[in-house]
């Protein structure tokens, strides 16, 4: 197939409902192989195939003449070839196939494809896709019909994402956030009995689709791709062709559906970030005094792979290799010698786990310092916008550091096991908590995380519906100088998930917790106990009488609401 499509004023932003007929005209006999001939034409004069041309004042989609489909009669399977109709929107397939009540058939023609049961197995969306002008790569493009009658109702597979870029490109990438999303790979296909096609059993998975070749400014390129849920979102990556130090991106930070037969307009979305040296925000600390910096070498595997590496600069100076040597080996920042900035490649996004104590060290304890940036760009600094967080661990990184006054950026929705556990425990200088948006959190992610800060007075929001063992456990054990708790929202609790969340927090008046189940393991074990002389002041708002009263019945609420030293609220009565 040669150019592919011309989408636009037929598809839109929100669905495209075009899907295409092929008809076919059985010519033989019931017992052996016979010469066939298969028509192929476009349902309700819709568009959404092969090579472009106008009819009528409308874009239509129009056949070529190197088109090939694979056609199966159950245990049979022939290709057949295009020979009348290229460049029309009806176009005409011969070969040989026995006669059957029922055909199958799948574009474009893929030799390690098999049939059985109404599904064709080992179907590839391949993760590189050819830039076509005003269209998309032919391969790419996959579509399957059932017979009904003499014709076969093609029903397309993929999903179109539809972008124009302000400037020439060498190339354009779709990134799903989430690791274990598949914008391309192999699958099934499975076909219903109205001949509409889903998607199972994906392998090979690739959570990026990239597109290549020539890429024109202000020309529409469709990039293919699987269709399904991202729940967290997705990125468009634009690499000028002129200038390779600079880069652009567009994403989209909540869950999309992007379904079979749909398109995505970018356009649609914000306007470009750039990504170039000076607007990466790197992890940086600063300063009023002199300081100096040393990196924990039970750390030092993370970036002992190939290609991976921890640089640092000072005051925007030269990227130099850090030397993993805990004990003998500092930078010096800070005062007349500016800031200090880490960046770092990591190839498996990956950190050795230690609890030996924090990744960094600053040398004088008596000289305050701030930090900045975005902790993923010590997983993956050039994408950082998309890095995978799936198996990032930053614990213990500021364990004990009492002179850090603030904390970097963590946006990362998709947390490790034991992600952040004791990041910033005992940071008695901390005074604000960083935002932590997950909805979903992974065992022990918060664990100890902010334990013994006891300048902490404001508490992050915590917007996460979808809770995992141990995941608030000890989260803010000591913060004595907090006053407020988040909402915690989750309606089903994990075993000890809020286990000892607010111990020893005097301070603090009240807490709403909206489970509406009780039935998790010492979820809310010594949740606040050690209130100190606050206790009666307190309130705890639950969703409702049935909880409390399962809570106490069941031993899982905190001994001073057992005991009416607290004001209990309800949502619901």
């Amino acid at each position: 197939m040669k150019s592919v499509l011309a989408i636009a004023g037929i598809l839109t932003l929100a669905s495209c409902s075009s899907s295409e007929d092929f008809f076919t005209e059985n010519l033989g006999d019931n017992n052996k192989s016979v010469k066939m001939t298969f028509t192929a034409s476009q349902e309700n004069g819709s568009a959404t195939r092969t090579a472009i041309g106008t009819e009528g004042g409308k874009t239509k989609i129009h056949w070529s003449e190197s088109d090939v489909i694979k056609v199966t009669n159950g245990t049979e399977t022939k290709d057949f070839t295009l020979t009348a109709g290229q460049g029309t929107t009806k176009a005409t397939f011969n070969g040989e196939i026995s006669e059957s009540a029922t055909y199958y058939a799948i574009y474009p023609n893929q030799s390690d494809v098999t049939f059985s049961n109404n599904t064709f197995s080992g179907v590839e969306l391949k993760a590189e896709q050819e830039a076509k002008e005003g269209s998309f790569d032919p391969k790419a493009a996959i579509m399957v019909a059932k017979s009904n009658g003499t014709n076969l109702p093609f029903k397309n597979v993929v999903a179109y994402f539809k972008v124009t870029p302000t400037f020439d490109c060498s190339e354009i990438v779709v990134t799903a956030h989430k690791s274990t999303d598949a914008l391309a790979g192999t699958f099934d296909v499975a076909i219903d009995g109205e001949g509409t096609p889903s998607i199972s059993k994906i392998t090979k998975k690739s959570r990026e689709v990239k597109l290549t070749g020539t890429i024109k400014k202000d020309k529409d390129y469709y990039i293919l791709l699987l269709p399904g849920t991202f729940e967290y979102g997705f990125s468009v990556t634009l690499k000028p062709q002129d200038d390779t130090t600079k880069k652009y991106f567009k994403q989209k930070n909540t869950s999309f559906t992007l379904n079979r037969n749909e398109l995505w307009n970018l356009r649609k979305m914000e306007g470009a970030t750039e990504v170039s040296e000076s607007t990466i925000p790197y992890i940086t600390f600063t300063a009023d005094e002199e300081q100096t910096f040393s990196y924990n070498d039970n750390y030092g595997q993370a970036y002992q792979g190939a290609n991976e590496y921890l640089e640092y600069s000072v005051n925007g100076g030269e990227w130099k290799n850090f030397d993993v040597v805990f004990s003998s080996s500092s930078v010096s920042f800070g005062g007349g010698n500016g800031n200090l900035r880490l960046r770092a490649k990591v190839g498996q996004e990956n950190y050795k786990e230690s609890n030996a104590g924090p990744m960094f060290k600053f040398g004088n304890e008596t000289v305050e310092v701030n930090c900045t940036g975005d902790i993923r760009t010590l997983i993956d600094y050039e994408n950082y916008y998309c890095a995978n967080t799936s198996n990032a661990k930053f614990m213990n990184f500021f364990n004990s550091m009492t002179n850090l006054k603030s904390a970097p950026y963590l946006p990362s929705m998709e947390l490790a096991s034991q992600c952040y556990y004791a990041m910033f425990k005992g940071c008695t200088g901390l005074t604000t908590a960083p935002e932590l948006p997950a909805t979903t959190l992974a065992n022990s992610c918060y664990y100890e995380m902010f334990y013994g800060c006891t300048g902490l007075t404001t508490a992050p929001k915590l917007p996460a519906t979808t809770l995992d063992t141990w995941c608030y456990r000890e989260m803010f054990y000591g913060c004595t100088s907090l006053k407020t708790a988040p909402e915690l929202p989750a309606t089903t609790l994990a075993t000890l998930c809020y286990g000892k969340m607010f111990y020893g927090c005097s301070n603090l008046s009240k807490v709403t917790m909206l489970a509406t189940t009780y039935s998790a393991r010492k979820c809310l074990n010594n949740w606040l106990d050690n209130a100190g002389t606050s206790a009666q002041s307190r309130t705890l708002k639950l969703a409702s009488k049935k909880v409390y009263d399962g809570m106490k019945n069941e031993g899982y609420l905190p001994t001073q609401w057992q005991q009416g030293q607290a004001t209990i609220e309800y949502n619901n009565q």
